[in-house]
Formats: C-alpha cells, sequence, structure tokens
C-alpha cells in the first residue's frame, strides 16, 4: 500500500526490502536514496547512520509507541511520520526532508 501511495504522487523508483542486509547492500551503491524505514526495524547501526544526517529519511510508526517517541527525542518530530496519513501528506513529508 505504502509502495502505491508513493507512486500515485509521482515517486516511480522504490526500492523495498525487508531484509537489513539487502538495505545496507541498496544503501552502499547509491547513498542519495530517501529512506522510508518502519520503527521497529531501526536499530544501532541506522541510529549512526541516521545520526550523521539531516534529513533523506523518515521514520514511520505509531504515535502510542514507546519506540515512536524515543526516535522523536533523537531525531526530531520532522523525521517521524505517525499512521495513519494520506498519501499527500506522506509525499510532501518526503520532500521536506529529501
Amino acid at each position: 500500500m505504502l509502495k502505491d501511495m508513493l507512486i500515485k504522487h509521482g515517486f516511480f523508483y522504490l526500492l523495498d526490502t525487508a531484509r537489513e542486509e539487502v538495505f545496507y547492500e541498496l544503501r552502499e551503491k547509491n547513498k542519495q536514496h530517501f529512506i522510508l524505514i518502519e520503527n521497529d526495524r531501526v536499530n544501532t547501526k541506522l541510529i549512526e547512520m541516521f545520526s550523521s544526517r539531516s534529513g533523506g529519511f523518515l521514520i514511520l510508526g505509531q504515535t502510542d509507541e514507546k519506540r515512536t517517541h524515543q526516535l522523536s527525542t533523537l531525531f526530531g518530530a520532522s523525521a517521524i511520520m505517525s499512521f495513519p496519513f494520506p498519501s499527500d501528506k506522506l509525499g510532501k513529508k518526503i520532500i521536506e526532508r529529501s
């Protein structure tokens, strides 16, 4: 569903993976990619990677989850987007954070 939302708003080049090792392999090939990631998938290695960036990523989570609050404190509210959200808002947030 997320992929369909993004394609609808003009984001045509999307890479999707659920496997962490594939993510890091793709990331090494092109560091320009924007990253959308669910809050429960953010580990220590990603926290280090995101800490050195001012944008280029967006963490998706639920507002009532403790992990979402922790990551919001770490990266700021602009780095977090809570479910549910309209597709146009997601597109705008990606553009803002790119």
